[in-house]
């Protein structure tokens, strides 16, 4: 099993870190923790190329060029 969670680290609580030490009581599986300083608009920022496809996604979605997915059509493809 694989599950990816993404939190803030003001939100990470002695509470939290509870919940997540009882979900893993008696397991042998693994849990990795990763720390991420970079901000995702600065890592979009970047690079030229990283701004040039971010302006030209922009672009696209104000011109109404847009894939809608329902959730139900998501779980699909994930299961599928």
């Amino acid at each position: 099993m694989y599950v990816e969670i993404h939190i803030k680290g003001i939100n990470v609580t002695a509470q939290l870190l509870n919940e997540i030490k009882a979900v893993f009581s008696g397991k042998t599986d693994e849990l990795h923790i990763t720390v991420d300083g970079q901000d995702e608009t600065d890592y979009l920022l970047s690079t030229e190329a990283n701004r040039k496809f971010l302006a030209e996604s922009v672009r696209e979605a104000k011109a109404g060029k847009v894939v809608r997915y329902s959730l139900k059509d998501l779980v699909k493809m994930q299961t599928a």
